[in-house]
């Protein structure tokens, strides 16, 4: 009896011996983990704001509607590192607010793929851009608008007056309801282009978007003869453009070869 006592006394002190190094082996193992954990650098959550997304510019030719308005610069802007697409407008003929909400759903459709999205609009193009950007602000980062009559050309009364003004036509007219309509949310992110030279828009500072940076092409080159059709080619433009949509500074001289 006293062998059978004295061999289940020692039984008990083996097992609690057991259990007593298992809980100092699972209270170090603990221990190292928090120490590992505090040694270790934490991983930083990137700030949405940081993150790059690619972009995209979409790039409206003006009336007429041809896309080799536009050719041109969408080749140069390539060139730069920027990737663009030209939107389809027909014949540039018909309602702006149509062609602003095609702009729109095509500006959308990029976001939806995650990029963020400019758009860059030449003569009548412009304004489409001007109407697009102000239904739906959020679709773009920025806005560029090359020799477009945001206040109306005398040129699309005189259309009118011998019965050759469609409806893009008299939308542009300097009384025109839809350009009185037009609010005035521009900023630093929007940049209107224009020539002194332009004979299509008249007079050439109805280019002038308020509240907007406005870039004269002749404050730049003096006595540079810039016709209307000649502004989406000109190697100034097109620096101006591409120095805005990069969010470099804007040339600040005349720039070679233009």
């Amino acid at each position: 009896m006293t062998e059978l006592s004295s061999t289940s006394t020692t039984t008990r002190r083996g097992v609690l011996a057991v259990i007593a190094v298992s809980v100092v082996l699972i209270a170090a193992a603990l221990i190292f983990r928090q120490l590992q954990a505090s040694d270790s650098p934490a991983i930083a959550e990137t700030p949405a704001e940081q993150i790059v997304r690619p972009t995209q510019t979409l790039l409206i030719p003006g009336y007429g509607g041809g896309k080799t308005q536009l050719q041109n610069l969408k080749g140069q802007l390539s060139a730069a590192g920027i990737s663009s697409e030209i939107v389809d407008v027909d014949d540039g003929q018909g309602d702006l607010n149509d062609y602003a909400a095609k702009t729109n759903a095509t500006a959308a459709d990029w976001r939806a793929q995650g990029y963020d999205v400019n758009v860059v609009g030449y003569s009548n193009g412009g304004v489409i851009a001007r109407i697009a950007a102000s239904e739906q602000p959020d679709n773009f980062a920025k806005v560029v608008t090359m020799a477009s009559p945001h206040n109306g050309t005398v040129w699309a009364d005189l259309g009118n007056a011998i019965g050759q003004c469609p409806q893009a036509c008299q939308q542009v007219r300097p009384d025109s309801e839809l350009l009185a309509d037009l609010p005035d949310i521009a900023d630093e992110n929007w940049l209107s282009i224009y020539s002194t030279s332009d004979e299509v828009i008249n007079p050439a500072e109805s280019s002038v978007i308020p509240g907007a940076t406005v870039q004269v092409i002749q404050d730049l080159c003096q006595d540079k003869d810039l016709r209307h059709g000649d502004v989406p080619t000109d190697p100034q433009t097109r620096a101006l453009v591409i120095a805005f949509l990069q969010g470099n500074a804007l040339p600040a001289s005349c720039v070679a070869g233009a």
